[in-house]
Order: structure tokens, then sequence, then C-alpha cells
């Protein structure tokens, strides 16, 4: 994603992001100059263009994505939710 310059956007898009149906857990890396990497973890399966919406919808675009429909790998995102606690059960 592009244009994601502060704690501000972050939160507009996670709770975008969050509020797609099946959606137990976004991360999003944050950086500054450009293209912030996002890991949307769902008990559905989300299209590209339902998670660019999603994106567009806070106000920010999805200039280039990979998309993997594979089971999540047991391990924590690189950045967390800043909502969650922190509790992995």
């Amino acid at each position: 994603m592009d244009g994601l310059i502060c704690g501000t956007c972050l939160v507009a898009v996670l709770e975008h992001l969050h509020e797609l149906d099946g959606v137990v857990e976004v991360a999003i890396r944050l950086n500054v100059a450009g293209g912030s990497p996002a890991v949307v973890v769902s008990d559905e399966r989300l299209s590209p263009s339902t998670l660019a919406g999603a994106v567009a919808a806070a106000g920010f675009a999805v200039t280039a994505h990979s998309f993997d429909d594979r089971p999540a790998r047991d391990g924590a995102p690189a950045v967390r939710d800043p909502r969650s606690n922190g509790d992995q059960t």
C-alpha cells in the first residue's frame, strides 16, 4: 500500500480490513517511504479486489500485490494490530 505515513493511517486501513467478513487478524508493516505490506488472515477466501477495495475505502491504494490463499503458518506477523492485546490463543 502506498500513502501510509503515520499510525492514524495505519489504524484507518486496519479498521477497514477488519470489517471484511471472516477477517481474524491483520498485520501491516508501516513503511513511510512507500510500499507498506499487509498480511490478512481470514476464515473465508477474500479476493484481491475485495482487499484492495477495503484499502481504497480507507483512502489508500494498493499498487502491487501478491495473493496467497494457503493456510497461515504458525507464528506472529511482522507487525501486530495495535488494537490486539497480544493474546495468541
